[in-house]
């Protein structure tokens, strides 16, 4: 099967429509490899992405499940280890990932996981859906037809059939269904961090005494809660009452009267059931129990690194926002002083044209003066003059 170049998307065909990402990811990696460049990425403690290149990087793991693994697979056992060492290469080809075995263990386990979504998607449209018409191969050119007879055989299979409907019923048993997009609790994590940064950076222009950090991840039992939210209001009312729980367990903790315990903390307990062991609820990526609750005690070197890399970064992003902060204050006293100084010296020349202004008067004062005595006088009494009696022998 051909499925490294795409090269039937340029065959003109009228009805040719891209599954998101597919090309763009193909046109990435062409440039990439032919600049011999790698991309940067970084990781949390939990081996999450974190950074510019998180979402890119979930992406082009989705593009490699798709492209390089067949669909005639049943399960991810069955996928050949050749496969899967070819897929680990071209992550490591591409991204600076550490190329170790918890690494390996924790992406790989990823891309089977996109693998299996990918299979589902395709029968969820293209066998049951809307879209059983139409031809998923003049979409994903790299399916060609002969295993898409072969995967739809399958799907239609008796023994598949009984285990899809036993799956159904176990998911619509699931009452705490979250609401969440693509990115799940790691762009929801995202979110939460970046909103409670700016609230720090709000009180501490009011108060110039608070230095603003870079926030600490939030609880799982926050995120669980956030994550279950459709506008401002809970998917179902049994969400809603355990989030009134997780409400009532953080207000008994702030006063003494519970403590968590190993893995019942506070969302465990409003639940009422510990975590699964593979699986801890309300963290992004695939995080089992040892991971989140003994982690302690059970760091890995590349961990240790990773958290390393945490702290120097989370201390990089304070500098900068310290930075920030100082110089925003520097300019409000810049321009308080400013405003000060314009009106002190408004003052200033108010008082300079007021005094020349008494001056001008008082000198036109003094030069009426001297007019008024330098002009010649006139005597005030008035003369009388009588005229002559008119007669008759005139």
């Amino acid at each position: 099967m051909d499925n490294s170049d795409g090269s039937q998307s340029d065959r003109g065909e009228p009805i040719v429509k891209r599954a998101r990402g597919s090309t763009k990811m193909e046109a990435l990696v062409a440039r990439y490899q032919e600049q011999r460049e790698r991309l940067h990425v970084d990781f949390d403690a939990n081996m999450n992405p974190i950074g510019a290149e998180e979402d890119r990087f979930i992406s082009y793991l989705g593009y490699l499940a798709r492209s390089k693994v067949r669909i005639v697979y049943s399960n991810w056992k069955l996928v050949p280890q050749k496969t899967k060492e070819m897929i680990w290469q071209q992550i490591l080809q591409t991204y600076n990932v550490p190329d170790n075995k918890a690494m390996n263990k924790h992406w790989m386990g990823e891309v089977r996981l996109l693998w299996k979504d990918f299979k589902n998607k395709l029968t969820q449209k293209y066998i049951r859906g809307a879209k059983r018409d139409e031809d998923p191969c003049q979409r994903y050119s790299y399916i060609s037809p002969e295993d898409w007879r072969l995967f739809v055989a399958s799907r239609q299979d008796p023994q598949f059939l009984k285990v899809s409907e036993a799956n159904k019923k176990r998911q619509a048993g699931n009452k705490y269904q979250h609401y969440m997009s693509r990115g799940g609790y790691r762009k929801l994590e995202r979110r939460m961090m970046e909103e409670e940064l700016e609230k720090m950076k709000e009180v501490a222009k009011l108060d110039s005494g608070i230095i603003v950090q870079a926030p600490d991840p939030p609880p799982r039992h926050k995120k669980w809660k956030f994550g279950r939210l459709k506008g401002d209001k809970y998917i179902n009312p049994v969400v809603a009452e355990v989030a009134i729980k997780i409400d009532e367990l953080e207000e008994k903790r702030s006063q003494g009267s519970f403590t968590p315990s190993g893995r019942m903390d506070i969302l465990s307990t409003a639940i009422g059931k510990a975590d699964h062991l593979s699986h801890v609820r309300g963290e992004p990526g695939r995080v089992g129990v040892a991971t989140y609750f003994g982690r302690a005690s059970r760091y890995s070197s590349q961990g240790e690194h990773n958290r390393e890399l945490v702290a120097e970064i989370r201390e990089e992003v304070s500098q900068s926002l310290l930075e920030e902060v100082r110089q925003s204050l520097r300019e409000e006293v810049r321009r308080e002083l400013e405003v000060q100084l314009r009106e002190s010296l408004r003052q200033e020349l108010l008082k300079e044209l007021h005094g020349e202004a008494r001056s001008i008067i008082q000198s036109e004062r003094e030069n009426e003066e001297r007019r008024t005595q330098d002009s010649p006088t006139f005597p005030s009494a008035k003369r009388s003059y009588n005229l002559p009696e008119c007669t008759q022998d005139i």
